[in-house]
Order: structure tokens, then C-alpha cells, then sequence
């Protein structure tokens, strides 16, 4: 578990876009992103953090990428509830 909230944490901090580059300078961030979620999911319920981690990323595919696979995959986390 505590690998999972590292995995997340970096993510996190790449969503930010700045001061350095963030993930949409990585050359497949959909793949990454699929990755960690399935990952996550495994690990599901998730605490509150890691919840809000999950949402940023939800929010940085709709600007950005608009997939729906990672939106169903965070939507199934989000129905398992928190810890």
C-alpha cells in the first residue's frame, strides 16, 4: 500500500504541469495513467488522500485526454467508498 501512495503522490505532483515538466510531457501519460489506476483499483477502498489523488486525475483526462477507460476505472474506485 504505501508503494501505491508513492506511485500516486509523484503522479500527483506531474498533473501540476510547473514548474517542470509534468505528465503530458511523458511520451504515453494514457498508459500511465491506466497503470497506476489499475494498480489502485487492486488496492480499493482507498483512503481520502489517495480519493483526491484519483479525482485530479480524473479531471486532468477530461482536459486532456477525454478517455473513457480511465474514467470507468476511477468511477469504479470511487464506488467502492473510502477507508
Amino acid at each position: 500500500m504505501r508503494e501505491l501512495e508513492g506511485v500516486l503522490s509523484i503522479v500527483d505532483a506531474m498533473l501540476d504541469e510547473g514548474p517542470v515538466l509534468g505528465i503530458s510531457n511523458i511520451e504515453d501519460p494514457k498508459e500511465v495513467l491506466l497503470n497506476v489506476l489499475n494498480h489502485a483499483i487492486k488496492h480499493a477502498p482507498l483512503n481520502a488522500k489517495d480519493c483526491k489523488i484519483i479525482s485530479n486525475i480524473l479531471d486532468w483526462q477530461k482536459e486532456n485526454l477525454g478517455d473513457t477507460e480511465i474514467e470507468s476505472i476511477s468511477n469504479k474506485i470511487f464506488e467502492t467508498g473510502e477507508k
